[in-house]
Protein backbone atom coordinates (compact mmCIF):
# COMPACT_ATOMS: atom_id res chain seq x y z
CA UNK A 1 0.00 0.00 0.00
CA UNK A 2 1.21 3.27 -1.13
CA UNK A 3 1.41 6.58 0.66
CA UNK A 4 2.61 8.61 -2.20
CA UNK A 5 -1.00 10.69 -2.88
CA UNK A 6 0.58 13.84 -3.95
CA UNK A 7 -0.38 16.43 -1.07
CA UNK A 8 0.88 19.49 -2.86
CA UNK A 9 2.04 22.76 -1.65
CA UNK A 10 -1.68 23.57 0.27
CA UNK A 11 -2.21 22.72 3.97
CA UNK A 12 -5.77 23.29 3.70
CA UNK A 13 -7.86 20.67 2.31
CA UNK A 14 -10.20 21.28 -0.08
CA UNK A 15 -13.47 22.92 -0.27
CA UNK A 16 -16.42 22.66 -2.31
CA UNK A 17 -16.24 24.95 -5.12
CA UNK A 18 -19.77 27.14 -5.26
CA UNK A 19 -20.54 25.91 -9.01
CA UNK A 20 -20.37 21.95 -8.31
CA UNK A 21 -22.55 22.81 -5.00
CA UNK A 22 -25.08 24.62 -7.44
CA UNK A 23 -25.12 22.08 -9.75
CA UNK A 24 -25.24 19.38 -7.31
CA UNK A 25 -28.12 20.97 -6.14
CA UNK A 26 -30.34 21.52 -9.23
CA UNK A 27 -29.30 18.02 -9.81
CA UNK A 28 -30.93 17.28 -6.87
CA UNK A 29 -33.63 19.16 -7.21
CA UNK A 30 -34.86 17.72 -10.44
CA UNK A 31 -33.89 14.27 -9.74
CA UNK A 32 -31.55 13.94 -12.27
CA UNK A 33 -28.64 11.70 -11.66
CA UNK A 34 -24.94 12.91 -12.36
CA UNK A 35 -21.45 11.39 -12.17
CA UNK A 36 -18.93 12.80 -9.75
CA UNK A 37 -15.14 12.75 -10.90
CA UNK A 38 -12.76 12.35 -7.92
CA UNK A 39 -8.63 12.53 -8.21
CA UNK A 40 -7.83 9.49 -5.88
CA UNK A 41 -3.96 9.14 -6.77
CA UNK A 42 -1.36 11.20 -7.67
CA UNK A 43 1.90 11.22 -8.15
CA UNK A 44 4.87 13.91 -10.17
CA UNK A 45 3.63 17.00 -10.83
CA UNK A 46 -0.16 17.39 -10.99
CA UNK A 47 -2.76 19.47 -11.90
CA UNK A 48 -5.15 18.68 -8.89
CA UNK A 49 -4.36 16.54 -5.78
CA UNK A 50 -6.41 13.57 -3.99
CA UNK A 51 -9.58 14.98 -2.62
CA UNK A 52 -10.41 17.35 -5.94
CA UNK A 53 -13.31 16.74 -7.69
CA UNK A 54 -15.78 17.13 -10.55
CA UNK A 55 -19.30 17.12 -11.39
CA UNK A 56 -20.93 16.12 -14.94
CA UNK A 57 -24.78 16.28 -15.74
CA UNK A 58 -26.46 14.39 -18.34
CA UNK A 59 -27.12 17.23 -20.36
CA UNK A 60 -23.50 18.24 -21.26
CA UNK A 61 -22.94 20.83 -17.94
CA UNK A 62 -20.00 20.74 -15.89
CA UNK A 63 -18.47 21.99 -12.73
CA UNK A 64 -15.05 21.88 -11.21
CA UNK A 65 -11.93 21.23 -13.03
CA UNK A 66 -9.36 18.40 -12.35
CA UNK A 67 -6.69 19.74 -14.87
CA UNK A 68 -6.29 22.83 -16.90
CA UNK A 69 -8.88 21.68 -19.30
CA UNK A 70 -6.61 19.01 -20.87
CA UNK A 71 -8.46 16.19 -19.56
CA UNK A 72 -12.04 17.24 -19.33
CA UNK A 73 -13.33 16.26 -22.78
CA UNK A 74 -12.02 12.87 -22.35
CA UNK A 75 -13.64 12.75 -18.75
CA UNK A 76 -17.03 14.01 -20.31
CA UNK A 77 -17.25 10.93 -22.87
CA UNK A 78 -16.32 8.94 -19.52
CA UNK A 79 -18.99 9.95 -17.02
CA UNK A 80 -21.63 9.76 -20.26
CA UNK A 81 -20.65 6.30 -19.87
CA UNK A 82 -21.04 5.76 -16.35
CA UNK A 83 -24.36 7.91 -16.18
CA UNK A 84 -25.83 5.59 -18.71
CA UNK A 85 -24.65 2.32 -16.99
CA UNK A 86 -24.62 3.15 -13.35
CA UNK A 87 -20.81 1.51 -12.82
CA UNK A 88 -18.09 2.95 -11.22
CA UNK A 89 -15.39 3.48 -13.81
CA UNK A 90 -11.78 4.39 -12.79
CA UNK A 91 -8.62 5.88 -15.14
CA UNK A 92 -4.97 6.77 -15.14
CA UNK A 93 -3.32 9.63 -17.18
CA UNK A 94 0.20 8.99 -17.12
CA UNK A 95 2.49 12.02 -18.28
CA UNK A 96 5.56 11.27 -16.61
CA UNK A 97 7.00 10.07 -19.98
CA UNK A 98 6.83 12.91 -22.24
CA UNK A 99 7.12 11.64 -25.59
CA UNK A 100 4.79 8.94 -24.99
CA UNK A 101 1.93 10.95 -24.05
CA UNK A 102 2.97 13.49 -26.77
CA UNK A 103 2.74 10.47 -28.85
CA UNK A 104 0.18 8.30 -27.56
CA UNK A 105 -2.06 10.18 -24.68
CA UNK A 106 -3.42 13.29 -24.45
CA UNK A 107 -0.21 15.59 -23.80
CA UNK A 108 -1.76 17.28 -20.80
CA UNK A 109 1.88 18.60 -19.81
CA UNK A 110 2.02 18.34 -16.10
CA UNK A 111 4.43 15.25 -16.65
CA UNK A 112 2.60 12.94 -13.32
CA UNK A 113 0.08 9.95 -12.69
CA UNK A 114 -3.40 11.05 -12.03
CA UNK A 115 -5.40 8.77 -11.26
CA UNK A 116 -9.63 9.38 -11.22
CA UNK A 117 -12.43 7.67 -9.92
CA UNK A 118 -15.77 8.17 -11.55
CA UNK A 119 -18.75 7.46 -9.57
CA UNK A 120 -22.37 7.62 -9.97
CA UNK A 121 -24.55 10.46 -8.60
CA UNK A 122 -27.99 9.81 -8.01
CA UNK A 123 -30.96 9.03 -5.98
CA UNK A 124 -30.08 5.80 -5.78
CA UNK A 125 -27.08 6.45 -4.02
CA UNK A 126 -28.69 8.74 -1.68
CA UNK A 127 -26.14 11.62 -3.83
CA UNK A 128 -23.44 10.81 -1.56
CA UNK A 129 -20.51 12.10 -1.41
CA UNK A 130 -21.88 15.26 -1.73
CA UNK A 131 -25.32 15.31 -0.28
CA UNK A 132 -23.11 15.26 2.70
CA UNK A 133 -20.15 17.69 1.15
CA UNK A 134 -22.88 20.28 0.47
CA UNK A 135 -24.86 20.04 3.82
CA UNK A 136 -21.34 20.46 5.47
CA UNK A 137 -20.41 23.66 3.45
CA UNK A 138 -23.99 24.89 3.97
CA UNK A 139 -23.27 24.71 8.30
CA UNK A 140 -19.77 26.42 7.55
CA UNK A 141 -17.94 22.99 8.34
CA UNK A 142 -15.68 20.79 6.91
CA UNK A 143 -16.38 16.89 6.33
CA UNK A 144 -14.52 13.74 6.76
CA UNK A 145 -15.52 11.22 3.74
CA UNK A 146 -13.56 7.88 2.67
CA UNK A 147 -13.48 6.09 -1.24
CA UNK A 148 -12.82 2.74 -1.30
CA UNK A 149 -9.95 2.95 -4.32
CA UNK A 150 -9.54 -0.97 -4.58
CA UNK A 151 -10.36 -4.22 -3.70
CA UNK A 152 -14.01 -5.57 -4.15
CA UNK A 153 -15.29 -2.31 -2.41
CA UNK A 154 -13.90 -0.24 -4.69
CA UNK A 155 -15.99 2.55 -5.81
CA UNK A 156 -18.01 2.91 -2.97
CA UNK A 157 -18.52 6.02 -0.50
CA UNK A 158 -18.20 6.44 3.11
CA UNK A 159 -19.25 9.41 4.88
CA UNK A 160 -19.67 10.97 8.60
CA UNK A 161 -21.16 9.60 10.69
CA UNK A 162 -20.67 5.63 8.87
CA UNK A 163 -16.99 6.46 8.48
CA UNK A 164 -16.17 7.39 11.88
CA UNK A 165 -17.98 4.20 13.04
CA UNK A 166 -16.58 2.24 10.60
CA UNK A 167 -13.08 3.39 11.27
CA UNK A 168 -12.15 4.62 14.59
CA UNK A 169 -9.68 5.78 15.65
CA UNK A 170 -9.05 8.17 12.73
CA UNK A 171 -6.18 10.00 14.86
CA UNK A 172 -2.38 10.14 12.90
CA UNK A 173 -4.18 9.29 9.36
CA UNK A 174 -3.23 12.61 7.92
CA UNK A 175 -0.62 13.31 5.73
CA UNK A 176 1.56 16.66 5.59
CA UNK A 177 -0.74 17.96 3.14
CA UNK A 178 -3.50 17.29 5.99
CA UNK A 179 -6.52 16.02 3.71
CA UNK A 180 -5.46 12.82 2.01
CA UNK A 181 -4.46 9.24 3.40
CA UNK A 182 -4.96 5.44 2.94
CA UNK A 183 -6.41 3.76 6.21
CA UNK A 184 -4.99 1.16 7.97
CA UNK A 185 -6.12 -1.71 9.54
CA UNK A 186 -8.25 -3.24 6.73
CA UNK A 187 -8.24 -6.72 4.61
CA UNK A 188 -5.44 -6.91 2.16
CA UNK A 189 -8.41 -6.83 -0.50
CA UNK A 190 -9.40 -3.32 0.76
CA UNK A 191 -7.72 0.20 0.08
CA UNK A 192 -9.65 3.01 1.57
CA UNK A 193 -8.80 6.72 0.63
CA UNK A 194 -9.64 9.06 3.54
CA UNK A 195 -10.56 12.67 2.43
CA UNK A 196 -11.28 15.43 4.01
CA UNK A 197 -13.25 18.67 2.57
CA UNK A 198 -12.06 22.10 4.38
CA UNK A 199 -14.88 24.63 4.98
CA UNK A 200 -15.26 27.43 2.50
CA UNK A 201 -12.66 30.35 3.39
CA UNK A 202 -14.48 33.47 5.35
CA UNK A 203 -12.58 37.10 4.10
CA UNK A 204 -13.31 40.10 6.70
CA UNK A 205 -12.79 43.23 5.26
CA UNK A 206 -12.25 46.18 7.59
CA UNK A 207 -13.28 48.92 5.19
CA UNK A 208 -15.05 49.54 2.14
CA UNK A 209 -12.48 51.83 0.99
CA UNK A 210 -11.20 52.03 -2.98
CA UNK A 211 -9.59 48.87 -2.93
CA UNK A 212 -12.32 46.97 -1.23
CA UNK A 213 -14.98 46.26 -4.04
CA UNK A 214 -12.11 44.58 -6.36
CA UNK A 215 -10.99 42.97 -3.08
CA UNK A 216 -14.11 41.15 -2.55
CA UNK A 217 -14.65 40.36 -5.95
CA UNK A 218 -12.13 38.48 -6.32
CA UNK A 219 -12.30 36.79 -3.19
CA UNK A 220 -16.06 36.19 -4.33
CA UNK A 221 -14.40 34.70 -7.47
CA UNK A 222 -12.25 32.02 -5.78
CA UNK A 223 -15.57 31.12 -3.96
CA UNK A 224 -14.46 32.61 -0.83
CA UNK A 225 -17.17 34.04 1.43
CA UNK A 226 -16.83 37.60 1.78
CA UNK A 227 -18.23 40.24 4.78
CA UNK A 228 -17.26 43.77 4.36
CA UNK A 229 -17.90 46.08 7.28
CA UNK A 230 -17.52 50.00 7.46
CA UNK A 231 -18.50 52.94 9.98
CA UNK A 232 -19.13 54.93 7.07
CA UNK A 233 -22.86 54.37 5.71
CA UNK A 234 -22.05 55.65 2.19
CA UNK A 235 -19.17 53.34 1.81
CA UNK A 236 -20.93 49.76 3.14
CA UNK A 237 -23.11 50.43 0.55
CA UNK A 238 -24.27 46.83 -1.13
CA UNK A 239 -24.47 48.53 -4.58
CA UNK A 240 -20.37 49.05 -4.75
CA UNK A 241 -19.77 45.39 -4.28
CA UNK A 242 -20.49 42.24 -6.23
CA UNK A 243 -23.88 40.28 -5.64
CA UNK A 244 -23.08 37.44 -2.89
CA UNK A 245 -20.85 39.93 -0.34
CA UNK A 246 -22.56 40.56 2.70
CA UNK A 247 -21.91 44.25 3.66
CA UNK A 248 -23.11 45.99 6.82
CA UNK A 249 -22.77 49.44 8.79
CA UNK A 250 -20.52 49.38 12.10
CA UNK A 251 -18.98 51.57 13.89
CA UNK A 252 -16.01 49.55 15.84
CA UNK A 253 -15.51 52.97 18.28
CA UNK A 254 -19.27 52.27 19.98
CA UNK A 255 -20.19 49.74 21.83
CA UNK A 256 -21.23 46.26 19.65
CA UNK A 257 -23.86 43.68 20.21
CA UNK A 258 -23.28 40.40 22.04
CA UNK A 259 -21.26 37.64 20.03
CA UNK A 260 -23.54 35.42 18.14
CA UNK A 261 -22.80 31.86 18.16
CA UNK A 262 -21.25 32.03 14.40
CA UNK A 263 -19.43 35.45 15.57
CA UNK A 264 -15.35 34.99 17.04
CA UNK A 265 -15.25 34.91 20.69
CA UNK A 266 -15.96 38.58 22.44
CA UNK A 267 -17.00 40.61 19.18
CA UNK A 268 -19.73 41.13 17.49
CA UNK A 269 -17.12 40.82 14.57
CA UNK A 270 -18.18 37.30 12.33
CA UNK A 271 -15.75 34.75 12.42
CA UNK A 272 -12.88 34.69 9.92
CA UNK A 273 -10.02 32.72 8.11
CA UNK A 274 -8.45 35.54 7.03
CA UNK A 275 -9.54 39.82 8.09
CA UNK A 276 -7.94 43.14 6.14
CA UNK A 277 -8.36 45.99 8.26
CA UNK A 278 -8.57 48.94 5.38
CA UNK A 279 -10.69 52.02 6.93
CA UNK A 280 -7.80 54.34 5.71
CA UNK A 281 -8.53 56.12 9.05
CA UNK A 282 -6.42 55.68 11.86
CA UNK A 283 -8.31 56.01 14.83
CA UNK A 284 -10.77 53.50 13.53
CA UNK A 285 -8.44 51.12 12.25
CA UNK A 286 -6.86 50.81 15.70
CA UNK A 287 -10.68 49.81 16.66
CA UNK A 288 -10.91 47.49 14.12
CA UNK A 289 -7.52 46.00 15.38
CA UNK A 290 -8.52 46.52 19.08
CA UNK A 291 -12.45 44.20 18.33
CA UNK A 292 -9.62 41.50 16.11
CA UNK A 293 -7.70 41.15 19.44
CA UNK A 294 -10.16 39.31 20.63
CA UNK A 295 -10.74 36.86 18.55
CA UNK A 296 -8.97 33.42 16.75
CA UNK A 297 -8.48 35.18 13.19
CA UNK A 298 -5.86 33.06 12.23
CA UNK A 299 -3.93 36.05 9.46
CA UNK A 300 -4.67 39.93 9.68
CA UNK A 301 -3.56 42.36 7.23
CA UNK A 302 -2.94 45.91 7.75
CA UNK A 303 -2.99 48.22 4.65
CA UNK A 304 0.08 51.00 4.99
CA UNK A 305 3.60 51.25 5.90
CA UNK A 306 5.24 49.46 8.41
CA UNK A 307 5.36 52.59 10.45
CA UNK A 308 1.69 52.89 10.26
CA UNK A 309 1.64 49.50 11.51
CA UNK A 310 3.71 50.72 14.65
CA UNK A 311 1.43 53.46 15.49
CA UNK A 312 -2.02 50.92 15.29
CA UNK A 313 -0.35 48.69 17.57
CA UNK A 314 1.00 51.23 19.75
CA UNK A 315 -2.37 52.46 20.04
CA UNK A 316 -4.01 49.27 21.35
CA UNK A 317 -1.47 49.14 23.80
CA UNK A 318 -1.76 46.06 26.08
CA UNK A 319 -3.83 44.58 23.71
CA UNK A 320 -0.76 44.50 20.83
CA UNK A 321 0.52 41.10 21.68
CA UNK A 322 -2.58 39.05 21.05
CA UNK A 323 -1.16 39.71 17.22
CA UNK A 324 2.27 37.98 17.81
CA UNK A 325 2.44 35.63 14.13
CA UNK A 326 -1.33 36.93 12.86
CA UNK A 327 -0.27 40.41 11.55
CA UNK A 328 0.95 41.20 7.99
CA UNK A 329 2.14 44.80 7.50
CA UNK A 330 2.16 46.37 4.93
CA UNK A 331 -0.36 43.48 3.63
CA UNK A 332 0.08 42.18 0.26
CA UNK A 333 2.60 40.32 -1.91
CA UNK A 334 5.15 42.74 -3.84
CA UNK A 335 3.81 42.64 -7.72
CA UNK A 336 4.22 46.51 -7.99
CA UNK A 337 0.91 47.39 -7.13
CA UNK A 338 -0.34 50.91 -7.69
CA UNK A 339 -3.91 51.48 -8.76
CA UNK A 340 -6.40 50.21 -6.06
CA UNK A 341 -7.51 47.13 -8.08
CA UNK A 342 -3.75 46.04 -8.36
CA UNK A 343 -3.38 46.75 -4.69
CA UNK A 344 -6.75 44.35 -4.22
CA UNK A 345 -4.93 41.86 -6.00
CA UNK A 346 -1.74 41.80 -3.85
CA UNK A 347 -3.55 41.61 -0.69
CA UNK A 348 -5.80 39.02 -2.07
CA UNK A 349 -2.53 36.69 -3.51
CA UNK A 350 -1.13 37.00 0.42
CA UNK A 351 -4.80 36.04 1.99
CA UNK A 352 -4.61 32.70 -0.55
CA UNK A 353 -1.42 32.40 0.58
CA UNK A 354 -2.12 32.76 4.20
CA UNK A 355 -5.50 30.50 4.23
CA UNK A 356 -3.97 27.65 2.20
CA UNK A 357 -1.46 27.39 4.77
CA UNK A 358 -3.20 26.49 7.65
CA UNK A 359 -3.57 23.31 7.96
CA UNK A 360 -6.80 20.92 7.92
CA UNK A 361 -9.18 23.87 8.34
Amino acid sequence: MTSALGAGAALRPPYLRPDVSGLFEALRASGAVGCVAVVSHAEGSTYSKPGALMLFAADGRQAGLLSGGCLEGDLADRAARVMQTGLVEVVHYDARDVEQDVLFGLAFGCEGLLGIHLLPLGPQHGYEPLATLAAATRAGQGALWGLFTAGPRNGQVLVVPTLLEAHTPLNGWTLPGGHAALAGGLSVADELLLLRMAPVPRLLLLGAGAEAPALAAGALALGWQVTVLDHRESWASPARFAAGVEVRTLDPREPMAPAQPSASVGTSLPAADAAVVMAHHLEVDAAWLACLAETHTPWIGLLGPAARRGRLLARIGLQSPAFAGRVQGPVGLPVGARTPEEIALSILAAAQQAVAAQGNG
